[in-house]
């Protein structure tokens, strides 16, 4: 079962959105180190399958 499945595209959507803005917030106290993980997630998040 997917999130999609499960939720529904716009739930799901907004779930990652939410999640992906709580870690980029937690990784933002990394500051330059954190560059990275923080570029990850968002490339993760925008991605097209």
């Amino acid at each position: 079962m997917t999130f999609t499945t499960k939720y529904g595209l716009e739930k799901a959507q907004a779930i990652l959105e939410d999640v992906t803005n709580k870690g980029i917030n937690e990784i933002s106290s990394y500051e330059e180190k954190g560059e990275f993980l923080k570029e990850l997630a968002l490339y993760i998040k925008d991605r097209e399958k």
